[in-house]
């Protein structure tokens, strides 16, 4: 007889077992998102007040096409693969198939964001007209640029944390960003005239 037996349950192998396993309740996850969320828009309302005092209405126009395209294009940028973790990420789990899974989306998201990136920095006058109306803003397109990187790599891990159920993590990341984000950027527009530029940099 095999010394090697497996976990049953009622008769039946038991799912196999994966290092990344939920952790939070619902409705632990549900209490912690609505207080923190609170607290993170409360941050975000006191930034957005700041932007108004320290940008001319110029730079805060810009800074809000930028903004506006950074959300938008990030879905696209990712053809929506992460939107897809809700329901495929507890039947990989299950299977004992959720590292594999990792891997190839994030290896494939990785690769759409290059794509994304380099496109545009190689025609970054045209990009720069069609979200700017301006072709000159060449160098806020590149940064644009980069930090739509940074905004996948984000909005990417987020989306699969959630779908773990690690809310408290999401949470934490979610006013972590925000609060860091309006503190670099207070520093960079009170040190600096970069504008917009710096705002997106931030």
């Amino acid at each position: 007889m095999s010394t090697v037996m497996e976990d049953t349950k009622n008769g039946e192998p038991a799912a196999p077992r994966d290092s990344l396993q939920p952790t939070d309740s619902l409705a632990t996850g549900v209490a912690l998102m609505l207080s923190l969320t609170m607290l993170q828009r409360i941050v975000g309302f006191g930034r957005s007040i700041l932007f108004c005092w320290m940008l001319t209405d110029v730079e805060l126009g810009v800074w809000s096409l930028a903004f506006s395209f950074l959300v938008l294009a990030t879905p696209v940028v990712l053809l929506g693969v992460p939107g897809a973790f809700g329901r495929y990420v507890e039947f990989f789990r299950q299977r004992g198939h959720l590292r594999s899974f990792v891997r190839r989306t994030a290896i494939t998201c990785g690769i759409l964001a290059g794509i994304s990136t380099l496109a545009l920095a190689a025609a970054a006058a045209p990009f720069s007209y069609l979200i700017f109306n301006d072709s000159t803003r060449v160098s806020l397109l590149h940064c644009t640029a980069a930090t739509l990187t940074a905004v996948v790599v984000f909005s990417y891990t987020a989306e699969l944390l959630t779908a773990l159920r690690q809310v408290r993590t999401v949470a934490y990341m979610q006013l972590a960003k925000s609060a860091a984000f309006a503190a670099i950027d207070v520093a960079f527009l009170g040190l600096t005239e970069w504008g917009a530029w710096g705002v997106v940099a931030a």
